[in-house]
């Protein structure tokens, strides 16, 4: 099916209600919409905000998962649908989206998705920034409309009800850094305990030879 241009999005931005709210032009691309990070993520069992002033930026631990939102709504007609994936960009320092891989027609709100990091390093956001982008496509005729529980989800607290695990790559992870910090004290051990033995031994042998040379 047609996937809309540039033009097209404008067209159906200016009208009631909007396809993309809260809409930036800079972001608007040849046939696709950069989608801005919201104001809220969840991460560790823990809600959290951000702002321009006091909490700007999202640091995603290394091999760690957060849930974010989108500063933009989106109203889903009846004959598109959407797709939003991470901008190129973020993938490529490790980052990977988990989403639906489609929005429903008819589907307001904004738009939530899972982020994990990869990495064995942070990954920085920015609060209103671009990370993510969006591009509609029409169908073949007008849909039914989607109805499920996230409709007009503001709120990650909407969308998530239970408390995320911990991340598999996380705890794999700390527990080899764990388990290196033990290896690192043990082996710090015991080359303390070599040095101290190897002063014991030369100093017995000082004495030993001593006694040896005033014998003779």
């Amino acid at each position: 099916m047609p996937i809309l241009t540039k033009s097209e999005i404008l067209n159906r931005v200016n009208i009631d209600p909007p396809l993309v709210e809260d809409f930036q032009p800079d972001s608007l691309k040849p046939a696709s919409y950069d989608l801005r990070l919201g104001d809220e993520y969840l991460r560790g069992g823990q809600y959290y905000k951000l702002d321009e002033k006091t909490a700007p930026y999202l640091e995603i631990p290394a091999h760690d998962l957060v849930v974010v939102c989108t500063q933009e709504k989106v109203n889903i007609p009846e004959n598109l649908i959407a797709r939003f994936g991470l901008r190129f960009s973020l993938a490529m320092k490790g980052l990977v989206l988990n989403n639906e891989p489609q929005i429903d027609p008819g589907y307001k709100g904004r738009l939530f998705c899972l982020l994990y990091n990869l990495t064995d390093r942070p990954v920085i956001l920015t609060y209103n920034k671009t990370f993510a982008t969006i591009e509609f496509e029409t169908t073949q005729s007008t849909a039914e409309v989607y109805s499920g529980a996230f409709q007009r989800s503001d709120h990650i607290p909407d969308v998530v009800k239970e408390i995320l695990p911990e991340s598999g790559l996380k705890a794999l992870s700390d527990d080899f850094k764990e388990m290196k910090t033990q290896l690192t004290k043990k082996v710090d051990r015991f080359y303390t305990q070599f040095l101290t033995i190897i002063t014991i031994v030369i100093a017995i042998l000082g004495l030993l030879i001593g006694k040896l040379l005033l014998g003779l």
